[in-house]
């Protein structure tokens, strides 16, 4: 059992048991990131914090968007899940999940955190789970994202994480919020343990945004990014023009 050194008394953690819903074409690095610190968490604790199972709408072996191919059980399986995590891909979009928006909100009424890494918060967000919380999804997908659902509170955030619901924007932001959640539930010490085995110096916040000017400046013109770059670096005392 898991003994919380934060409450002044012995307290008895539960195991936290995660289902993560594949959807066909989803994120290998997504799914990884989400799975891999629950299992170093585990590791370093000494004690099952996480039990985790993959399942799908469709189960069998569910293809990533890099073809390979993971195997998943039935919806059904997870059952009396705390936490669920549906793990999108570039194809989320196009999937209607007839079986599993109705099996997202039976999980939320029973109190399950839900939400969805990368671009399945398409699904997430079609299932009305989203209607009351901030959400985010990769930045490729703002745009059509917001269009889709232009009465969601939709920011181009790393992650958002509330008390029920959560979305990231994929890739690593997935592991900094599965670090974040690690420190609500566990503590910052394990936390850190955690990602410094993945040797991730920094645990970025919620509120980050997903990529810098610069980042994305520098596909188009390197010389309008140094630019952009120089004026991000000199706020409090600004350049000139010709500088």
């Amino acid at each position: 059992m898991t003994k919380s050194g934060g409450c002044g008394r012995c307290c008895v953690m539960p195991t936290d048991r995660v289902a993560f819903v594949l959807v066909p074409g989803f994120s290998l690095l997504a799914l990884s990131a989400g799975v891999e610190p629950l299992r170093v968490a585990n590791a370093v604790r000494g004690d099952r914090l996480f039990d985790w199972m993959l399942v799908s709408e469709t189960p069998g072996p569910v293809v990533s968007s890099s073809d390979v191919p993971m195997h998943a059980e039935p919806l059904s399986a997870a059952t009396d899940t705390t936490i669920v995590a549906v793990c999108g891909g570039n194809r989320s979009h196009l999937g209607d999940a007839p079986l599993l928006k109705p099996w997202l909100r039976a999980a939320a009424r029973r109190g399950a955190m839900v939400g969805a890494f990368s671009d399945a918060s398409y699904l997430v967000a079609a299932a009305g789970l989203y209607d009351d919380v901030p959400s985010t999804i990769h930045w490729h997908c703002l745009d059509s994202y917001r269009e889709r659902f232009p009465w969601l509170d939709i920011r181009a955030t790393l992650f958002e994480l509330h008390e029920r619901r959560f979305s990231s924007a994929g890739g690593t932001a997935s592991l900094d919020l599965m670090l974040t959640l690690l420190q609500i539930r566990h503590g910052s010490d394990l936390a850190t343990a955690v990602a410094s085995t993945f040797i991730h110096e920094q645990i970025r916040a919620a509120g980050s945004g997903q990529l810098s000017g610069y980042f994305l400046l520098q596909h188009h013109s390197r010389q309008l990014a140094e630019a952009v770059r120089l004026m991000e670096h000199h706020v409090e005392t600004p350049l000139p023009v010709a500088d």
